[in-house]
């Protein structure tokens, strides 16, 4: 009797042995289908991109030169639902990490200033595995609509600065600079999301959110328009200029600097820095735009020489930017003509006659040997 007792105890727990690894594989089968579905939808999540007719490829951002085609895509995952947006910084707002210039304790570091973001649904690709965010651009300058001015200085302006839109609204610029974009997939009521604003820190929007950046060439104004878009930080940092998260005057011109040099940007500038950097060509004084002496294009200055000011209740030069057009093609500097700057607001145009470099001005040559 015990015997037999032995046995059925023995086959029991055999019974339950077979049963629990029949149970453990459906477990694990079950997991593996979950991690798979996981697995899917997050690989779905990552961005490919591809250039004009290069091959597609996994990156954290793109940068072209205005013209070129950029296509972005995820894969897809049958049965789930995808929104694309773009990640949009307030750049009408004036940030600092630093306190302006202007104040008492001047240029003393305060700590990152917030950059602000939002995100704006693209409707229009709704369920779009593959999408061509720029096939609206512009590829004449007549389908830029320009501001309607009876004026032969802004008409040559208009063809001299295209595919610059100058009825932008406030500084954002549609055809080139930096846009950021992100996927949302959903399925069997589960969200993945690319890395998006949930994922800044303290400095702005992370890196890994995905970037184009379109530029007007590869030269150093060309690269500079890449900054277009991009938050005006006085006091940028390195990581913030070489992200694309946030630029002041003298750190975006040394970040198209060595952009068009091909060198990487570690270091942080200040205005008086760059005055010591590059050779002088022209030291004056301006008032209204105008130089007290006759400064010509192409003999003493040309388009991508930088123009820093020291204004006169200042001891030190404190705004730089770079000369960008010869506007009036009169042959000389004068307030008509166009520099392309950034602080305190975002990059952007400005004729010189608005008065930002009144005062002692010295134009520097970025293109040849620095010191």
């Amino acid at each position: 009797m015990l015997l037999q007792k032995d046995n059925i105890r023995h086959l029991m727990e055999s019974q339950w042995k077979v049963i629990g690894i029949h149970f453990g594989f459906i477990l694990f089968i079950l997991l593996l289908g979950l991690i798979w579905i996981e697995a899917n939808v997050a690989l779905a999540g990552n961005i490919e991109v591809k250039k004009d007719q290069g091959q597609w490829h996994k990156a954290d951002s793109v940068e072209l030169v205005y013209g070129q085609e950029v296509q972005l895509k995820v894969k897809k995952v049958e049965g789930s639902r995808i929104r694309w947006y773009q990640i949009i910084p307030d750049i009408n707002k004036r940030y600092n990490n630093a306190v302006w210039p202007w104040l008492p304790n001047a240029y003393q570091w305060k700590g990152f200033d917030k950059i602000k973001y939002h995100k704006k649904h693209l409707v229009e690709y709704d369920n779009q595995w593959q999408i061509n965010p720029f096939i609206g651009q512009p590829k004449r300058e007549a389908e830029i609509n320009f501001n309607s001015l009876n004026s032969s200085l802004w008409e040559y302006i208009k063809r001299r600065m295209w595919p610059i839109d100058l009825q932008a609204v406030g500084f954002g610029q549609p055809y080139l600079g930096s846009f950021w974009y992100g996927v949302e997939i959903e399925k069997d009521g589960r969200l993945i999301t690319t890395t998006s604003i949930e994922h800044s820190d303290n400095r702005g929007l992370s890196p890994k959110v995905f970037r184009v950046s379109i530029k007007k060439g590869n030269d150093l104004l060309g690269n500079l328009t890449g900054y277009f878009n991009v938050p005006a930080v006085f006091g940028s940092t390195p990581y913030q200029v070489r992200n694309y998260i946030g630029v002041d005057c003298a750190d975006v011109l040394m970040a198209a600097y060595c952009h068009a040099k091909n060198i990487a940007v570690e270091k942080d500038y200040n205005v008086a820095m760059l005055t010591s950097k590059f050779p002088k060509v022209v030291k004056a004084n301006m008032d209204f735009g105008v130089p007290d002496k006759n400064i010509q294009w192409g003999k003493d200055i040309k388009p991508g020489d930088f123009i820093a000011v020291r204004h006169s209740s200042n001891a030190q030069f404190i705004h730089i930017g770079a000369l960008y057009d010869d506007a009036n093609n009169d042959g000389l500097l004068n307030g008509t003509d166009i520099v392309l700057h950034a602080g305190p607001d975002p990059l952007h145009f400005s004729t010189l006659d608005s008065g930002a470099f009144d005062g002692t001005i010295v134009i520097l040559r970025p293109t040849e040997n620095e010191k």
